[in-house]
């Protein structure tokens, strides 16, 4: 990250981490291209296990999503301050709660912001900086102590409301007395009023207030701009596969009876309904929110095969909704992405080059590698070449001075966390993006990648979808020195 610009806690220098727990990647890629244009390092997980990955890192902050794979984010929030965690968190869900729950999620569980999506993105950041610790140039007790253990705690749900203080002095944080059971609303409601297509108005909102030491230059606005128009295309394209999915399990479900297909399609549509809103895309995300709330309805139906028809006809509609943005956008954003800066006695280059970026892709010679630089080629616009030899991607690395690596765990015999540390060795390739492509997801594996040096770590088989979205997020932004490393 470029230290001139990175948000920093204590005197040390050690970056402010939000880590973000959510299973819609597109949902987590905006908020990590928001947050790293504002200085942040950012980590992501897909899940509450991922995430128990990255508590070693110390996050000064977590923005947890209720719906999460096997464990739901208010079980997983409970677990950490059973354990005496006490950074601040902001529970995120599309959902509505009673009065009750959310007095559960504000006096027990200790939550800090509950934030209902869709987002509003500049009304997001702003109340995450209220959360975080502000930037301190003289001396300050280290990150350590604001995560030492407390005693374990049991907080039952249903636990009188206690406010948890801090007792480490001022370096931990101290949470604010929550509020009575029934004053107790979302801190910020969902976005009501659209504004121009794909986040226009907000991304000049969101760049016009920062006038500190902070303040982005031109180019970076220009550059986050583009990273996150580009992963709006990228989501307003993989719609139709995520109502084919829907349309699928709901075929599923008619056909055998079981509820648990109405379950994984609801989930689709809820997933839609925050991530459509929170990147622009209002008229989906109301169609979205109304299948979603028709399916939670036939989840209860004496007959799902009598509400199939009115199910179909919502998804038909929703179709009609993306068609039309799709068609809407073709144009418009093809002359807009990035927004043409002023003349002058020399023409400038725009903030984002438009050469194909060069890509290293270090991997066996089992065909994977080559397969993934076929993919990069022709649906990416970018140079790429296949090294299968350990022992010349350094030479290679100075030769073809690429802008992101692709590394698999084993190459020629040679372990690829031994490569990502013999790269991070060369000052030069401090900045450098290395993703590792893995098959393995579990904990320790994880915890070896982010260990080796790694900036991020990707799963095989990869999907298009997530290959596309995170290689955006790390090309667009790394012009201004904003890669995790």
């Amino acid at each position: 990250m470029n230290s001139a610009r990175v948000r920093t806690a204590f005197a040390e220098d050690e970056p402010v981490r939000i880590l973000i727990v959510d299973d819609d990647q597109y949902f987590r890629q905006m908020l990590k291209v928001i947050l790293m244009a504002q200085g942040y390092e950012v980590m992501e997980a897909r899940s509450s296990m991922e995430g128990e990955s990255f508590l070693r890192l110390k996050p000064d902050l977590v923005i947890v999503d209720y719906r999460l794979p096997t464990t739901d984010g208010a079980v997983w929030i409970k677990s950490l301050r059973e354990r005496g965690l006490k950074f601040p968190i902001v529970f995120c869900s599309g959902s509505s709660y009673s009065a009750q729950v959310l007095a559960n999620l504000r006096n027990v569980l200790q939550v800090d912001l509950i934030v209902r999506k869709p987002i509003a993105p500049r009304e997001f950041v702003n109340q995450l900086q209220s959360l975080l610790p502000q930037p301190c140039l003289n001396e300050a007790p280290g990150i350590q102590s604001m995560l030492a253990q407390a005693e374990t705690q049991n907080l039952p749900l249903d636990a009188p409301p206690q406010s948890v203080v801090a007792k480490e002095g001022p370096s931990d944080y101290q949470f604010r007395q929550p509020p009575a059971n029934q004053n107790v609303v979302f801190d910020s409601e969902p976005l009501a009023v659209a504004p121009e297509p794909l986040i226009s108005d907000f991304l000049n909102q969101l760049f016009s207030d920062h006038e500190d030491e902070y303040a982005l230059s031109q180019s970076e606005k220009e550059e986050t701009e583009f990273a996150l128009r580009e992963l709006a295309l990228c989501y307003l394209k993989d719609m139709p596969s995520i109502i084919e999915a829907i349309k699928a399990d709901l075929n599923q479900a008619s056909a055998t009876d079981q509820y648990t297909f109405v379950d994984l399609a609801t989930t689709h549509a809820h997933s839609m309904r925050g991530t459509a809103g929170s990147l622009g895309f209002f008229e989906i995300s109301k169609m979205a929110a109304t299948l979603e709330d028709k399916l939670t309805e036939a989840r209860s139906a004496a007959n799902l095969k009598e509400m199939l028809p009115e199910l179909l006809d919502l998804i038909l509609f929703l179709e009609q909704a993306i068609d039309w943005e799709q068609t809407n956008q073709n144009s418009a954003v093809t002359s807009s992405r990035v927004p043409p800066k002023p003349m002058r006695e020399k023409p400038e280059s725009s903030g984002v080059s438009t050469k194909p970026k060069r890509i290293l892709v270090i991997d066996d010679g089992f065909g994977e590698g080559e397969a993934l630089c076929l993919s990069l080629r022709n649906n990416h616009h970018c140079e790429t070449v296949a090294v299968t030899d350990a022992g010349k991607v350094l030479s290679l690395l100075d030769q073809y001075t690429p802008e992101l690596l692709y590394i698999g765990t084993n190459v020629d015999g040679k372990s690829g966390y031994d490569l990502c540390r013999m790269i991070r060795c060369n000052q030069k390739w401090w900045d450098l993006p290395l993703i590792v492509m893995t098959e393995d997801c579990s904990i320790e594996t994880r915890a070896e990648i982010f260990d080796s040096g790694a900036t991020d770590f990707i799963v095989r088989p990869i999907i298009e979808s997530e290959l596309r979205a995170r290689l955006n997020a790390y090309l667009y932004l790394k012009k201004s020195g904003q890669t995790e490393v």
